[in-house]
């Protein structure tokens, strides 16, 4: 290693990363519309926040169905797929809230 350059003291891009994943994103319009529709209910709408809070309260924290209910192990892939909806929602709707800080900060 050389004493000109040393990988410990260089400044490091911690947003390079993120800056790449957006740029490949603004060739999917469709990836982002859909973020930005989220944002918008979700994030801004007063709303949009109450619903967001009692999906949270019912379907994230609670356990939908008793061990035995009928068809318990199918009303448990169900609520899985209830629980991993409103993840993938509230995803999307903090990625386009990232997004909107983060070029924000660019400028």
């Amino acid at each position: 290693m050389s004493l000109n350059k040393n990988p410990y003291i260089e400044p490091f891009d911690y947003l390079d990363g993120y800056n790449e994943s957006i740029e490949k994103l603004k060739n999917k319009p469709e990836a982002i519309m859909f973020d930005s529709l989220c944002y918008e209910i979700f994030l801004k709408n007063v709303h949009g926040i109450a619903l967001m809070k009692e999906l949270e309260d019912r379907i994230l924290t609670n356990a939908l169905y008793a061990p035995n209910t009928p068809n318990y192990e199918i009303s448990c892939v169900h609520a899985e797929g209830m629980r991993q909806t409103v993840r993938f929602i509230k995803s999307s709707a903090t990625a386009h809230d990232q997004r909107i800080k983060a070029e924000v900060n660019k400028k």
